[in-house]
């Protein structure tokens, strides 16, 4: 990471013409607000405003903003109801004019040019997409380096990337100034919003995911301030779950940015994050109970065997301690009840015989994404009958590469992809949670998979990662039902239909469509424009129907969403349910070639944001018909 020559991007101005806004939530900060401020003020760049986002404080704090504000015109004051500063960082970007935006803890403070340094950069032709700095930490009054001294130049983005998921030198958000058109993008996951002790990263991902460009300045602009009431002090015994979360998180990106050896990343640094946790930062007490719950995840225990070996021996002495734990009764009752579900060959089995050819599908709690599986394959048989499949590339190459076993045996629609180790052929079904993710891995020597098609991208890294080749063709295959059912005759259907509120509504297109993985009683009596609709059903023409009749759908079920955008109607991904499922939202999104999409935390908020950005129809057509040539043919061997 060395000084690199960049291009100036135009006429730069004067140092005087770039603005910045920085960006503070306030939560029962005390007196050290005024330090603060004071050090934003103080600034001898002037170009400035300063947002204060007062978080429900309870001490005075908010009291203190209002005198700020009224001293000062580049100060503007903002309240909520405690939330986090996740989401009072939120409202200071959408309230923001700034070019360059920073983040100030109100506990902390900016040191003394910290402005000028960033505007004389932008000035000399640096205008990157995130601009990276240095800090001070100080603790007891005294100041030390917060980290090594660095080169300045330009970083790679992929470079950059990567050094986020192996460490923790590039996750503070308050050492970096970020472009205004990269927070425009993506919302992070709603759950994000309650985790407190990794809210700084998790906010990033999405802009560091588009930044193109990263400019390195080795000064120490940002003081970080350590003391009894800092949030970082006060650690909560949720630590744990929030390191789980991250992990998860991470590793969806990972997979996005394509970084090589992603999974090994992760899993080291949720080790070295667990280690760190367990032997410094908690109680006797509380690091006891923590040893339990990890004990009693096998998540965990796979990653601590798998890396294993390149521990040191106080971290083995440590987790062989944690391995080997007695775990209390009601650990072990879950984990014997995790461990009959997974083996049992009930819940993922051959469902369904299409002219003997066995289709697998997840058979827990039936719902419509599964039942489409026969539907579509079924369909699709009757189209490519008699065809002589040797002339596409696709078969071929199965031709020489799958067992007899795998012509027999088909995985289409549906997140399935790692339930079970068998030899099969693949054709457009995706992955669940990390835990099929971890199946994948866990049953590659045992498992030949003939890879024709897949969801999308996560999917395809994943097995890639795994030692599988995969064809690079995208499409879960319920996008193809508009050939199989189209809109008009559902439209026609829809005009026949006896139920006139359905009918009637559905004209008007005011009707929302709420679909659930789980319906529950308080949705169907939510709103009077609301059509409940249980995911639970066989009937697939009823439910395109409604979605046909509706102005909007909001859905918590993969299939109700890929639905409702298919046959032209916008939709909201209701998160609400499904905490450890988005990576298979994140293939259908991706796979489609949207890099930002509509989540909603709640069925109040879901009924006030827009949709997410409907998917180009020609990119959907395109799909359909890369899914139909890839369709293996499995009964003519």
């Amino acid at each position: 990471m060395g000084k690199a020559e960049k291009p100036v991007e135009g006429d730069q101005g004067q140092p005087e013409d770039v603005s910045f806004s920085i960006i503070t939530p306030v939560y029962n900060a005390g007196k050290l607000l005024n330090s603060m401020v004071e050090s934003v003020l103080n600034q001898n760049y002037k170009r400035f405003e300063l947002l204060l986002v007062d978080d429900g404080s309870t001490d005075g704090s908010a009291a203190l903003c209002d005198k700020w504000e009224k001293e000062d015109g580049r100060i503007r004051v903002f309240y909520q109801k405690n939330q986090g500063p996740f989401t009072a960082r939120e409202r200071g970007i959408e309230e923001s004019s700034g070019e360059y935006l920073l983040f100030a803890d109100a506990d902390d403070m900016l040191e003394e040019g910290a402005l000028s340094t960033l505007a004389h950069a932008i000035f000399c032709g640096h205008k990157p997409d995130i601009f990276l700095y240095n800090g001070w930490i100080e603790k007891d009054g005294q100041r030390e380096p917060l980290w090594p001294e660095e080169k300045e130049g330009w970083i790679d983005a992929d470079t950059f990337r990567e050094k986020i998921l192996e460490g923790r030198r590039y996750n503070q958000i308050w050492l970096k100034a970020f472009r205004r058109k990269l927070l425009t993008g993506g919302k992070v996951n709603a759950k994000g919003r309650n985790v407190r002790s990794e809210e700084d990263l998790l906010m990033q991902l999405p802009w560091i995911s588009a930044t193109q460009t990263v400019y390195c300045l080795p000064d120490r602009l940002y003081r970080y301030r350590v003391h009894a009431g800092s949030l970082t002090q006060n650690l909560e015994r949720n630590k744990l779950s929030d390191a789980l979360y991250m992990h998860q998180t991470l590793y969806y990106y990972a997979l996005y940015w394509k970084v090589r050896e992603g999974r090994k990343k992760c899993n080291t640094r949720l080790l070295e994050d667990t280690i760190t946790y367990a032997k410094e930062a908690l109680s006797e007490k509380n690091r006891f109970a923590l040893l339990h719950e990890l004990a009693g995840q096998e998540e965990i225990r796979e990653i601590f065997h798998e890396k294993w070996d390149d521990l040191t021996g106080k971290q083995r002495f440590f987790l062989n301690i944690l391995l080997r734990m007695r775990i209390p009764e009601p650990y072990e009752v879950k984990n014997q009840i995790s461990k009959m579900l997974r083996n049992r060959r009930s819940i993922m089995r051959s469902q369904d015989f299409v002219d003997g050819v066995a289709l697998e599908w997840w058979d827990y709690r039936v719902n419509l994404g599964d039942l489409l599986s026969p539907v579509i394959v079924r369909w699709m048989k009757e189209k490519t009958d008699g065809r002589c499949m040797q002339e596409t590339k696709e078969v071929s190459v199965m031709e020489q590469t799958a067992s007899p076993a795998a012509r027999k045996r088909l995985l289409a629609l549906g997140s399935i992809l790692g339930m079970e180790a068998y030899d099969a052929t693949v054709w457009g079904s995706g992955v669940h949670t990390d835990r099929t993710v971890s199946g994948i891995f866990r049953n590659r020597n045992k498992a030949a998979l003939t890879c024709l098609a897949v969801r999308g991208p996560v999917t395809e890294a994943v097995l890639q990662e795994a030692g599988y080749q995969t064809s690079g063709v995208y499409g879960d295959p319920a996008i193809l039902l508009p050939w199989i059912y189209s809109k008009e005759e559902a439209k026609k259907d829809l005009k026949e239909r006896t139920d006139d509120r359905i009918r009637e509504i559905g004209t008007s297109r005011e009707m929302i469509v709420l679909i659930r993985h789980y319906m529950a009683e308080a949705d169907r009596l939510a709103d009077d424009r609301i059509d409940c609709v249980n995911i639970q059903t066989s009937d697939y023409k009823d439910m395109i129907q409604r979605i046909v009749a509706s102005g909007k759908v909001i859905s918590s079920a993969l299939h109700g969403i890929i639905l409702a955008e298919c046959y032209g109607i916008p939709a909201v991904f209701l998160r609400q349910g499904v905490e450890r499922e988005e990576m298979k939202y994140l293939d259908w999104y991706r796979s489609t070639g949207r890099e930002t999409f509509s989540i909603a935390d709640s069925l109040e908020e879901a009924l006030r944001i827009p949709p997410s950005p409907m998917p180009d129809e020609e990119k959907l057509e395109e799909m359909r018909k890369n899914l139909f040539q890839a369709f293996p043919d499995l009964w003519h061997r």
